[in-house]
């Protein structure tokens, strides 16, 4: 997503200290908020709970469908 090309970069490419690392929190406590774990979160976006997990951890690279499912979901409640 950030694409950053650098030994201080992530796993993600993304540095931890980015705006991603940002967003990627902004994720988890919206999710958190809402007052649904990881594994009920999956199952209202039909994604992967690991996937998820991995997500906004920061260990994998988030994109627009995912941000849209939380979206989604959250509008839903």
């Amino acid at each position: 997503m950030c694409g950053v090309s650098s030994s201080a970069a992530g796993p993600s490419g993304c540095r931890p200290d980015g705006g991603t690392s940002r967003a990627l929190n902004t994720l988890r406590q919206h999710r958190k908020a809402a007052g649904w774990s990881l594994r009920k979160f999956a199952e209202l976006t039909a994604y992967d709970f690991g996937y998820l997990g991995q997500i906004e951890l920061g260990d994998r690279p988030t994109n627009a469908l995912v941000v849209a499912a939380y979206d989604r979901v959250r509008r839903a409640d």
